[in-house]
């Protein structure tokens, strides 16, 4: 946000400390005060900690699948699966990973979101029939009950799970 501040001397270094981590230009100079435009701007390594604990609990309900734990986290799941297949070259994929970790947060406790990266696990990918990533497809019980090809947006995702969970 930027703020209009005023001061009184040509000093900036005694700024209060909402400002302490300001990029600060000077705008006016009148007769008796300096006025500056100050943008506040929020420590650096505190962003990126908030950051990384948004990153990590969405993680958590994002599970990435090979052909050693595919049957002990899908087949075997007791809780519906959403099984997303992407690879790491794929724009489409970038594209819809935080779609897909957003519904994971949002539905930890209804539904498991696992992941399959086609590269290290081309097996799965055959057995299930995948012919393009990202594709989605969603399990009951061990078995697939629905899939979708191709990015798709939060609202689309969404309503694929409520139609077939």
């Amino acid at each position: 946000s930027i703020n209009f501040f005023y001061l009184r001397t040509n000093r900036i270094k005694n700024l209060p400390a909402p400002f302490a981590h300001a990029n600060i230009w000077q705008t006016w100079r009148g007769e008796n005060a300096l006025i500056y435009r100050v943008m506040t701007v929020a420590p650096l390594e505190a962003t990126k900690q908030q950051e990384q604990r948004k990153r990590e609990k969405q993680m958590a309900n994002n599970v990435d699948v090979t052909n050693a734990n595919f049957e002990q986290e899908v087949l075997n799941a007791e809780q519906p699966v959403l099984l997303k297949f992407w690879a790491p070259w794929c724009g489409p994929c970038k594209v819809m990973a935080p779609v897909v970790d957003e519904v994971a947060a949002e539905r930890g406790d209804n539904l498991k979101v696992v992941s399959v990266n086609v590269d290290d696990a081309p097996e799965i990918a055959a057995e299930q029939g995948v012919r393009g990533v990202p594709t989605v497809m969603l399990f009951k019980s061990g078995t697939k009950v629905a899939s979708l090809v191709g990015a798709q947006s939060k609202s689309q995702l969404t309503q694929f799970i409520d139609q077939n969970a």
